[in-house]
């Protein structure tokens, strides 16, 4: 990616990096048959905690 890349360019890249990290994990994703926004509740919070939840990011 370059300097001049769009601010839709990188949230592409954060997104396609988040989703690289999370793929194995097969408690991250929602059921399928969720309503749409109880799906995007689910996958917002469990991104957070897993994402921002760990240890490095505590705050003593």
């Amino acid at each position: 990616m370059t300097c001049s890349a769009s601010k839709a360019a990188l949230m592409l890249e954060v997104v396609t990096r988040l989703l690289d990290q999370l793929e194995g994990a097969g408690d991250f994703w929602p059921p399928a048959h969720c309503p749409l926004p109880q799906w995007a509740e689910h996958f917002v919070q469990h991104a957070w905690r897993r994402l921002y939840g760990q240890p490095r990011f505590a705050v003593a």
